[in-house]
């Protein structure tokens, strides 16, 4: 879940999720991964949290520093940065769209404004979130 405070608001990480759980379920990973502390924990405290390294680099970068200012002054690892590129790619690979993922790694990676990332997310309608599970309630409820 790299640097979801770039689209901090209700809906989003909802959205971070649903794209998120395409990709694993891509690569075979368990529904029930996704839905659990690893997956929804997770996600969640990465985009509320200033104790999460990646959560602190997305209101860095917010706030105006550039990644290499953020990289240079930090202490620890924030995973997201190098994740973004791996993530960016393998959606390619596969044809998944990851919105959010691809706005981080084009604001990373590629220069854009946070400010253009945040409009272009927030101007994207909402869409259907949890399709990628509804084989899996369907089989495991009948």
């Amino acid at each position: 879940y790299p640097l979801c405070a770039l689209a901090v608001s209700d809906e989003r990480p909802v959205s971070t999720q649903s794209t998120w759980a395409r990709l694993c379920l891509a690569k075979g990973a368990k529904p029930e991964t996704m839905t659990g502390l690893a997956g929804i924990g997770d996600l969640l405290l990465t985009c509320t949290s200033n104790k999460s390294r990646n959560f602190t680099v997305g209101k860095r970068i917010a706030g105006g520093e550039t990644l290499q200012e953020i990289i240079d002054n930090m202490k620890m690892v924030a995973e997201g940065v190098k994740t973004s590129v791996s993530v960016h790619k393998l959606s390619k690979q596969l044809g998944i769209e990851m919105p959010i993922c691809e706005q981080v790694y084009q604001v990373l990676h590629q220069g854009k404004s946070f400010k253009k990332a945040l409009d272009e997310l927030q101007a994207r309608p909402l869409g259907k979130e949890f399709h990628c599970f509804e084989n899996y309630v369907k089989n495991t409820l009948a």
